[in-house]
């Protein structure tokens, strides 16, 4: 009742104290979603205790999840770092997708090269990424979840075109069922990889885009 009471008295510190809780609560919230995902519940990958997610945070960002980075780190921790077999980027992707008769929208991941390799998960049908992907025609990874919707779990989809936000893409892999990827374990699903692009301004060295990075000891 006290603190109450000083509250009324005191907008201005009211104010300031409401904000410092809603940060709280939301790095709380977020933190606890990643531990949820990637420590509380297996995961479906190769010697899963040798993969590392990294967590920064900053006094004048508060409120930023702690799991996004700048590209740049990613950049010059894989040039430099020593620990790792492999160091991976990715960062959220939604388009819409659209067919002859319909659109609906759908969220995936941009990734770089070595993302499958870092996760150790060999593709259900086809390929997955390489570093050639980066420069070449736009290719794409599918879930099975997005296959089996979009493509009827055709096995000749290898080869094919999806188009994502009027942009087509050639399909060069399918991922297996269990494929699980739970970066901040968004409910509604990851259904597609693509790779960073070059030339893409917001992956050039040293820019400050946010990206999860995950590395394999």
């Amino acid at each position: 009742a006290h603190g109450a009471r000083l509250l009324r008295r005191n907008p201005g510190f009211a104010a300031v104290v409401l904000a410092t809780l809603a940060l709280s609560i939301a790095a709380t919230v977020t933190v606890f979603s990643i531990v949820d995902a990637w420590l509380f519940r297996p995961l479906n990958f190769p010697e899963p205790d040798r993969l590392v997610i990294a967590f920064g945070a900053t006094l004048d960002r508060p409120s930023e999840p702690a799991v996004w980075m700048p590209y740049r780190a990613y950049l010059g921790w894989k040039e430099q770092s020593r620990s790792f077999s492999s160091i991976s980027a990715a960062f959220f992707n939604s388009v819409t997708v659209t067919t002859t008769t319909d659109a609906r929208s759908a969220l995936g991941l941009e990734v770089s090269p070595e993302f499958f390799e870092t996760l150790g998960v060999p593709p259900l049908l086809g390929r997955t990424l390489q570093p050639s992907d980066v420069s070449g025609p736009r290719v794409v990874v599918l879930s099975h979840g997005f296959w089996l919707r979009q493509f009827g779990g055709s096995p000749s989809v290898v080869g094919t075109t999806v188009t994502l936000s009027d942009v087509p893409y050639e399909v060069i892999g399918v991922m297996p069922r269990e494929f699980d990827l739970r970066i901040l374990d968004r409910p509604e699903g990851l259904e597609f990889w693509t790779p960073f692009r070059a030339g893409d301004s917001r992956y050039a060295a040293g820019t400050m885009s946010p990206v999860a990075i995950i590395g394999r000891l």
